[in-house]
């Protein structure tokens, strides 16, 4: 089974900075939150009409994944191997990336932030372009260098990060497109990388 919360060595998971994250955002703008779950389940019990195998749950308040799509994920990132005796490249596609999965958890939980704090769609366009952005404001939370904030990112992560959001996150059996393209997923994803939560 794939690990849903991957911990630093202080103990500190994905999961608990991202409601750590999501509960000061919500504070900071006086409206509640409640910490979002993880939950594998090939057959989620969930009020939405589009049942995949990774996606937010408004009704219950979790992310839902199957073990497939999860290692699926994990396994996504385009990258190359070089033969040490002739210097060839060939190109791969299926090269570990734990911060490509990393990702569809992030989506879930900016998910989440439309539906408890804005009682917004978690299944359209704008949905999807939201959620870019807030994923691209919390992985810029987490790329330091400072130990002390638990969760944080390798150097290689952010091509992850940009993997996931061009290829895996708009797969039907993740999030889905919704007429979104990869450059307006990655456009929203920058722009709340760079500009932060209010630029979203």
């Amino acid at each position: 089974m794939i690990d849903p919360t991957p911990t630093t060595p202080d103990g500190s998971s994905l999961q608990i900075q991202l409601n750590s994250f999501w509960s000061a955002a919500a504070q900071s703008i006086r409206k509640p939150w409640q910490n979002v779950s993880t939950r594998e389940t090939d057959h989620p019990r969930c009020d939405s009409t589009n049942i995949t195998e990774f996606n937010y749950c408004p009704s219950g308040n979790y992310v839902y994944f199957s073990d497939q799509e999860a290692r699926q994920a994990y396994n996504s990132l385009p990258d190359k191997q070089q033969n040490p005796q002739t210097g060839q490249l060939t190109l791969i596609d299926n090269a570990p990336a734990d911060y490509s999965l990393g990702m569809l958890f992030v989506y879930g939980w900016a998910m989440a932030v439309r539906s408890q704090l804005f009682h917004a769609s978690t299944q359209d366009r704008d949905a999807i372009l939201a959620a870019s952005c807030y994923s691209g404001a919390f992985t810029a939370s987490i790329n330091t260098d400072d130990p002390s904030q638990g969760f944080a990112l390798s150097p290689p992560d952010m091509d992850e990060a940009t993997a996931a959001v061009i290829r895996v996150v708009p797969e039907p059996q993740a999030y889905g497109a919704h007429g979104t393209t990869a450059l307006d997923r990655i456009q929203s994803f920058t722009k709340g990388y760079f500009g932060g939560l209010p630029s979203c």
